[in-house]
C-alpha cells in the first residue's frame, strides 16, 4: 500500500514538473545542464548559429530528451535546413509523443513546408492534449498569419 501511494505521488509530481515545462520551457529536466541551459537561451534570443554547439554536445551525451531534440528542430528550422530539423523534431516525438512544445514547433514546421492539413493535425492534437494551452494558441495563431 505504502508503495503505490508513494509511486502515486511521484508520478504526480512528474505531471506537474511536465505541466510547468510545457507552460514556461523553464523547468526541463535538462535545465541543469550548461550545455542545454546556453542553447535555450540562444534559441530564445534568436541566435541560431549559437545554439547549435552546445545543443550538439547534449545530444552527443544525451539520446532520450525530448526537449533537446525540441530544440535542436527549431534551431534548425531557423536556419531553413528543413531536413535535419524534421529528423529532430521526430526524434523528439519518438521519445514523448506527447511533447507539446514539439508538436507546436513541428506545426510552424509543416506550416514552412507548405503543408497545412499536417499544421491542423498537429493543433488538433495539441487541443486534445492541452485545451487552449500557450503551444495550441501559438500554433492557431501561426496558421491563421499563413492562410
Amino acid at each position: 500500500m505504502m508503495r503505490i501511494k508513494r509511486a502515486g505521488v511521484l508520478l504526480a509530481g512528474v505531471m506537474m514538473a511536465g505541466s510547468v515545462w510545457a507552460a514556461g520551457f523553464e523547468l526541463s529536466p535538462m535545465q541543469n545542464d550548461p550545455d542545454f541551459a546556453a542553447g535555450n537561451t540562444a534559441v530564445k534570443e534568436g541566435r541560431w548559429k549559437d545554439a547549435l554547439p552546445p545543443l550538439l554536445k547534449v545530444e552527443a551525451r544525451v539520446k532520450t530528451s525530448a526537449d533537446v531534440y525540441n530544440l535542436l528542430g527549431v534551431t534548425y528550422r531557423k536556419l531553413k535546413d528543413y531536413e535535419t530539423s524534421k529528423k529532430h523534431y521526430d526524434r523528439a516525438l519518438q521519445i514523448d509523443p506527447n511533447h507539446l512544445p514539439t508538436l507546436e514547433y513541428q506545426g510552424e514546421w509543416f506550416i514552412e513546408t507548405g503543408n497545412m492539413e499536417k499544421a491542423r493535425e498537429n493543433l488538433a492534437r495539441l487541443k486534445q492534449l492541452c485545451g487552449e494551452c500557450h503551444e495550441y494558441k501559438d500554433l492557431a495563431e501561426a496558421i491563421a498569419k499563413a492562410k
